[in-house]
């Protein structure tokens, strides 16, 4: 969000301009609440699947939030996506028992299948000409709905708040 944010201003003086936020299917692997900001941090709490299910599902929520902020402003030519860019064979997998590795081989997509949602979502004119900003899409660049909780713009805006809090306490100030 950082870094974004930071180079909104460079964004919106492009005549057209893209952010793609990478997320995932396993979006859904977050708990029941989305965001468990109360422990977001907390290492007695920490589970890998959560963490990972909440880290993309903040891709989504940040996504869709960022388009609203921009529409509302009147900013119509930046145009915010999320996505799943399939099962890719990638080392995220690398902890996982041998076996369950070797199973994952035959679903992966190599890593140049794995791109093209993204560089759709970079690049392709349809974004804009479909106006296309703060949806997700899914491996190979298929419009798709999230989950609920990907939906959820209470949730969309409580994080972005929580975030530009947290941004703000790791900040130095001037």
């Amino acid at each position: 969000m950082a870094l974004t944010l930071g180079l909104l201003p460079l964004l919106e003086a492009a005549p057209v301009a893209k952010i793609v936020c990478v997320s995932s299917a396993l979006h859904q692997l977050a708990p029941t609440m989305g965001i468990d900001f109360d422990h977001i941090n907390d290492e007695a709490v920490y589970g890998m699947h959560a963490a990972y299910g909440q880290s993309k599902l903040a891709m989504i929520l940040f996504a869709r939030e960022l388009h609203k902020r921009l529409r509302a402003r009147g900013v119509n030519h930046v145009y915010v996506t999320s996505l799943h860019p399939g099962v890719v064979q990638t080392e995220i997998a690398r902890e996982l028992p041998w076996i369950v590795q070797k199973a994952l081989w035959l679903f992966q997509r190599n890593a140049d299948d794995g791109a093209k949602t993204q560089l759709y979502c970079a690049t392709s004119p349809e974004i804009e000409k479909k106006d296309l900003s703060g949806l997700y899409f899914t491996a190979i660049a298929k419009l798709k709905e999230t989950t609920t909780l990907g939906q959820d713009m209470d949730l969309a805006a409580k994080l972005w708040t929580f975030t530009e809090e947290l941004i703000a306490s790791k900040t130095p100030s001037n």
